[in-house]
């Protein structure tokens, strides 16, 4: 038998899926689709759940369980704006113990004329060095300056001042006035700034101290030379020295009512003030007008006599420089500011000091005991300081002196008004 190998071998295999199969696996796949349905909403109600815990849970304010109450900080009693003692009635309370102007120290630029801007309190921090009230240590920093004397940290309301070494360059080299022969062409420098509006330009080839002090007020009693220099120098390393220094502070301020003002001083060596770009008042044993050596006494011998008051108990600033002077008058509008600065110099050296008041024309007048009248002294904050309180933050060996017992007392009315003030740095030009 012959095989017939012509014809392919075909075979088919078929499955067939049995229709109860089929519909199980329909069923399954319903399942899923509601599985993954019912999961997408958990997830999507965790989130929402998360985000409200987040935002209004973890990310609201802490509520107060209770409130307590604070009374005044140190930090609120160096605000800007000074608090002014009522004084419209009956008898006023005692100004509070604060402590003296203490001394911070900053790296200043040299000036330049290229900025027109307020150094408002509180913009400008300090760091570093203590305290330096009345030239000296102090130990904190109450309402105002306390005390008197050069300066010291940044307080809300008060000046700033810069001190110039004439006798060295701004490179820390001898310059034309470090001969004690050059005193009197130190007062005709002096009178030239005074008179050719205050030009910081004169100053910047000298040396600036690195510190930067803020006042209050302007009461210095008779000390050593050398306790000016401490204030702006206290560690030394700077190399400042005593006599031919300048010292300018600046800021704007704010007359306290509108009126007409007089400031009045008394400087060794001489205190100079401008206001509202027009200069009212230079005291001391020289005349910054015209560059007079020993003014007062050419004064006294030809009886030429300058508004002067005198008083008790400040014999050497009476017998030296006549008393104190009464300046030309500025008139005030309420609650406008206006440009002042105040320049405080020692020229011969040994004794310095200054003190600077100020009168308001009109109104009932206060006098002393012997009846001389009782001016206010100029503040910008709540500043009362005494002999007493100054000499005992300055240096011991700045308080010897033939003439240290001669000063017992500078009288001033304890209600002085405040003028708010705002310090204005160097680089500021003002008019």
């Amino acid at each position: 038998m012959e095989a017939d190998f012509a014809t392919p071998l075909t075979m088919a295999i078929r499955f067939r899926i049995a229709d109860t199969a089929r519909g199980s696996m329909e069923v399954l796949r319903h399942r899923m689709r509601r599985y993954a349905v019912i999961l997408m909403a958990v997830i999507l109600l965790a989130l929402l759940t998360v985000m409200y815990v987040v935002k209004i849970l973890i990310g609201a304010p802490p509520q107060p369980e209770f409130i307590v109450y604070q009374g005044e900080t140190v930090e609120e009693e160096v605000q800007t704006k000074p608090k002014q003692r009522d004084i419209s009635g009956g008898k006023p309370p005692a100004a509070p113990p604060v402590a003296p102007i203490i001394a911070a120290a900053t790296d200043i630029a040299q000036p330049s004329f290229t900025m027109d801007v307020d150094m408002e309190a509180p913009s400008m921090t300090t760091g570093g060095v203590d305290a330096m009230g009345g030239g000296g240590l102090g130990d904190g920093i109450g309402e105002g300056s306390g005390r008197g004397g050069m300066g010291g940290k940044k307080v809300g309301s008060a000046f700033a001042g810069y001190f110039w070494d004439l006798k060295r360059t701004v490179n820390g080299k001898k310059s034309a006035y470090d001969s004690e022969i050059s005193k009197e062409q130190v007062l005709e420098f002096e009178s030239n700034f005074y008179n050719k509006d205050w030009d910081l330009g004169l100053l910047v080839t000298y040396m600036r101290a690195k510190m930067q002090l803020y006042s209050t007020c302007f009461f210095m009693p008779s000390c050593k030379d050398e306790e000016a220099v401490h204030a702006y120098d206290p560690t030394g390393k700077q190399g400042l020295r005593k006599s031919r220094w300048l010292v300018v502070y600046r800021a704007k301020v704010k007359a306290p009512a509108s009126g007409t003002f007089r400031f009045v001083g008394a400087a060794d060596t001489v205190m100079a003030v401008r206001f509202d770009g027009r200069n009212v008042l230079a005291c001391g044993l020289h005349n910054l007008r015209n560059a007079t050596w020993n003014e007062w006494h050419i004064a006294r011998e030809s009886k030429k006599e300058r508004p002067l008051v005198q008083y008790k108990g400040i014999d050497f600033w009476n017998e030296t420089m006549g008393g104190f002077e009464i300046g030309d008058p500025v008139k005030v509008k309420a609650g406008e500011w206006y440009e002042m600065q105040v320049m405080i110099s020692e020229i011969g050296g040994d004794e310095f000091g200054f003190c600077l008041l100020i009168d308001e024309e009109g109104g009932e007048k206060k006098t002393t005991k012997d009846g001389k009248p009782l001016f206010q002294l100029f503040r910008t904050a709540f500043s009362d300081p005494t002999v007493e309180s100054v000499y005992e933050t300055i240096l011991e060996e700045n308080k010897q002196g033939d003439d240290f017992t001669l000063l017992k007392e500078i009288p001033y009315d304890p209600d002085s008004r405040i003028w708010e003030a705002k310090p204005v740095d160097a680089s500021v030009k003002m008019k």
